[in-house]
């Protein structure tokens, strides 16, 4: 007994035929029409994503000195608000989420690799945070403004590496794609490269540190309760990556579908050039995208601040 899910795919199958000739142009168009809107419409949605991030801060600024004046049940309120904002943070335009997206939609990726980028580079956005605050702050006797200051720096190298990125990506596809077809195969450098190309994105995306965990473990370290904001700074990360790795199985799932309406069971991908155009249409996307965080990643990091 067929599904009506699976009746329906049928249904489409010779209509996705008949277009596929000119589906890469599409997308690519689409993906061009995207990307410009995108550009447009960013500094309105930084704008909108900064005041939520401002009126989340104060609610835990208000909480951590209920904490300090020991409130009963101020400190799991203020952990299920950390948890929250976490949450709602990833939601709104960020880099983390366009760059683990359009790595996955470009390159074959399963769910587990997926899920371990997600989870680990929200960590890593969370302890680079919190040590950073924390060297600087007692190692190096920082004011506020210094710890800005770093932090913005941290801030525009991630956004180059997100540039630089892109633009491996771009190399690598247009270099196998002039390459000639060979009918031999070796899998193991090529596994070996594809998680070189992984622990890079980990290190791109959490190299900058998360700007909520740093303004809450500066507000802690003044009211005296330092370890409050290294708690809140890790249940924000954990929402991020509630968030982010929520976004990335549905990013996998929409691709399963687009690739069993478009795709051609007589033909194997290791004889098709299409994963080659789609890691290049990701590498202009993350390019393109790592010039647009380094135009405007330092006025959206001092109007939070």
């Amino acid at each position: 007994m067929h599904s009506p899910f699976k009746s329906s795919l049928s249904s489409l199958k010779p209509y996705a035929l008949a277009i596929k000739p000119y589906s890469k142009w599409a997308v690519l168009g689409l993906i061009l029409i995207a990307s410009y809107q995108l550009w447009l419409s960013w500094p309105t949605l930084v704008l909108k994503s900064i005041q939520i991030q401002r009126d989340f801060n104060g609610q835990l600024s208000d909480l951590l000195y209920d904490i300090q004046e020991k409130r009963e049940g101020a400190l799991w309120t203020f952990s299920v608000v950390s948890l929250v904002y976490g949450i709602l943070h990833s939601l709104g335009p960020g880099h983390g989420k366009v760059i683990v997206t359009t790595y996955l939609v470009a390159k074959p990726t399963q769910a587990k690799t997926s899920l371990i980028i997600t989870i680990l580079s929200s960590l890593l956005q969370a302890l680079v945070a919190i040590a950073m605050v924390s060297v600087l702050l007692w190692l190096y006797k920082a004011s506020m403004r210094d710890v800005h200051t770093k932090a913005e720096s941290a801030m525009m190298v991630s956004y180059f590496c997100v540039l630089l990125f892109g633009v491996v990506m771009i190399y690598r596809s247009v270099k196998k794609l002039r390459k000639p077809h060979q009918c031999c195969h070796h899998h193991a450098p090529k596994f070996a490269e594809n998680w070189k190309e992984i622990i890079s994105l980990i290190f791109t995306i959490g190299i900058r540190p998360c700007t909520g965990a740093i303004m809450i473990l500066l507000f802690a370290n003044m009211v005296g309760v330092y370890w409050v904001g290294v708690l809140s700074a890790l249940l924000m990360a954990f929402g991020t990556c509630l968030t982010t790795s929520t976004i990335a199985m549905m990013t996998l799932g929409g691709k399963k579908l687009s690739g069993h309406i478009f795709g051609d069971k007589h033909h194997h991908h290791s004889h098709s050039k299409s994963p080659h155009y789609l890691a290049l249409a990701g590498g202009i996307i993350l390019g393109l995208f790592g010039l647009l965080l380094l135009q405007s990643g330092d006025v959206a990091f001092s109007r939070v601040i």
